[in-house]
């Protein structure tokens, strides 16, 4: 009996022992895997703040796409105006509504609002006064949704004039910040390898980040449909429930800020999420709802309530409306008969969601297109070449959906407003060419490590790019701003803001770089009598 005890021992010791390998094993795991997915989401959002520092301090104070209306109608909502006052009566004409605001800021705006064509005095300076201590001045975002002006606006009741736009600038670039470190972390927990992470950055054009830097709802919104594409897209790469149903809540977290601020918000949504869904199989598609359904309910319901609410606002409110300006001369429509027209425009607004600014008609160097051009063609190249047929299929569907709206839009709009349309506009929609495309290598090169070169040539690219952008810029306003060399702006070297950028790429290459040395995904559980460190050492792992 005694020798059976012994065995029956042995085997016993060695089943606990089996278990407890395994068990240090999948905590070992899991550690690792949330330690590098942090990594990963803190170097891709200090490249990102970097970036967004130096547009913050180039662009001068109210000098970015309608910074001033939009500075005034945060200031309006903080103050207690939700809604505009009134369209400009007794024979004014301004571009926009009037709306309660800040003196302070209607001031230190004026010197640069004068500065273009398309407003009028209105626009530059109070009209009259309003109770309160405020004043009224017309504004283009005087129905916007208040929602994200509550949120960036309440600067305006703590500093005064171009201190309380900064400060405004910083609150909605950390906004913007948040969700692309959502995105980071989304992409970390579901890539294979490091294609989607690249898809991230080269998704960040410098236009992306001149206005993920600027107290607009327009960034927030772009900032949202990143983190949403990279939650989204992941649903199909993670056999982990856990991980699917994280995927969902990110998701849902990301439907707020892409719906609520802006007019075309829930149309966004809309796309991304059919897109999103369209890269699944129909198997795929029951598995996630079979498995993650409270996600996913709570995922539809967030964004059918919002949008709805949203949508609401809108009807209500027409927030679109610019007032007596708007009694503008019908334009002839016979021109869009031309679909030469059309295909120069579609041009100008790739261009354009590029690079242009501080506004839609001013450019950057003209290598900063042929740079971002050749690496966008060469990254579709590569998913052309090496991508399934659904996956190209489906980054060329995102691609004509992203020319077909605007087209369309015009089209619907031409008469009033002629060629409005901005390329900047579309990015929260063709965000996904990138992405969708990077999506499609993550599954071609699974098991692959990249050679370096290709890791490293695309960082180049958009250092380059940035580098350029933010220093054109500057250059340029230290030359012609009306503030130059006044205290409002806080003018920086332009050494220091090509140092900064460049750092801020070089950390998305280091985390593009990392990715792709770690690979969780691949490891087993160490056999028994094993422990983790001694698997690893086996497998040569670290």
């Amino acid at each position: 009996m005694r020798p059976r005890r012994i065995l029956r021992s042995a085997r016993t010791r060695d089943t606990i022992s089996s278990r407890r390998s395994r068990w240090v094993w999948i905590e070992h795991r899991v550690t690792r895997s949330l330690s590098n997915r942090a990594r990963t989401a803190l170097l891709v959002s200090v490249g990102t703040l970097l970036v967004q520092a130096a547009w913050v301090l180039v662009v001068p104070p109210f000098r970015g796409i309608d910074e001033f209306d939009h500075a005034y109608r945060a200031a309006s909502v903080v103050n207690g105006h939700w809604v505009s006052e009134s369209f400009p009566a007794d024979g004014l004409i301004a571009w926009g509504q009037l709306i309660a605001t800040d003196p302070s800021i209607v001031r230190a705006a004026s010197p640069v609002c004068r500065t273009y064509d398309y407003v009028t005095e209105a626009n530059c300076h109070a009209v009259r006064t309003s109770p309160g201590g405020l004043v009224l001045v017309a504004s283009a975002a005087a129905n916007y949704n208040p929602a994200y002006y509550a949120v960036v606006g309440w600067p305006a009741l703590l500093l005064h004039g171009a201190q309380a736009l900064y400060l405004m600038r910083i609150v909605s670039s950390m906004i913007c910040l948040a969700l692309v470190a959502v995105a980071a972390f989304a992409i970390s927990t579901w890539a294979r390898t490091t294609a989607p992470l690249i898809a991230l950055c080269i998704a960040l054009t410098p236009m992306a980040l001149y206005s993920l830097s600027l107290p607009s709802p327009n960034g927030v919104e772009m900032a949202a449909a990143i983190a949403l594409w990279a939650a989204l897209l992941g649903l199909g790469r993670t056999e982990d429930v856990g991980q699917l149903r994280l995927m969902l809540l990110l998701a849902t977290a990301a439907t707020v800020p892409l719906v609520v601020p802006r007019l075309l918000g829930p149309l966004w949504w809309l796309a991304i999420t059919g897109l999103s869904c369209l890269c699944l199989s129909r198997k795929r598609v029951r598995t996630i709802w079979s498995q993650a359904r409270g996600p996913t309910m709570l995922f539809l319901s967030v964004g059918v309530i919002a949008g709805a609410g949203a949508l609401a606002w809108s009807l209500l409110r027409t927030p679109n409306a610019v007032g007596q300006s708007a009694t503008l001369t019908p334009l002839d429509a016979t021109e869009l008969n031309s679909p030469t027209l059309f295909v120069a425009h579609s041009m100008l607004w790739v261009l354009q969601s590029i690079a242009a600014f501080p506004t839609r008609n001013e450019y950057a160097p003209l290598y900063v297109y042929i740079l971002e051009l050749l690496l966008l063609i060469g990254w579709l190249a590569a998913v052309m070449i090496l991508g399934s047929r659904r996956m190209r299929v489906m980054t060329t569907l995102v691609g004509v959906a992203g020319i077909a709206l605007p087209v369309l839009a015009t089209l619907r709009t031409y008469q009033l407003i002629g060629f409005a349309w901005q390329g900047r506009y579309t990015l929260p929609l063709t965000f996904g060419v990138v992405l969708v495309g990077g999506l499609a290598l993550d599954k071609a090169l699974e098991g692959r490590r990249l050679p370096r070169i290709v890791i490293f040539a695309p960082f180049v690219v958009l250092a380059l790019a940035h580098v350029a952008s933010v220093a054109e810029v500057l250059t340029r306003e230290a030359l012609t701003s009306p503030l130059a060399g006044s205290d409002e702006w806080l003018q920086p070297k332009i050494s220091w803001i090509v140092l900064v950028t460049v750092l801020g790429v070089i950390l998305w290459l280091t985390a593009a770089v990392l990715a792709d040395t770690t690979r969780l995904g691949d490891r087993k559980p160490p056999p028994p009598g094993h422990s983790v460190a001694e698997h690893h050492a086996d497998r040569g792992g670290s």
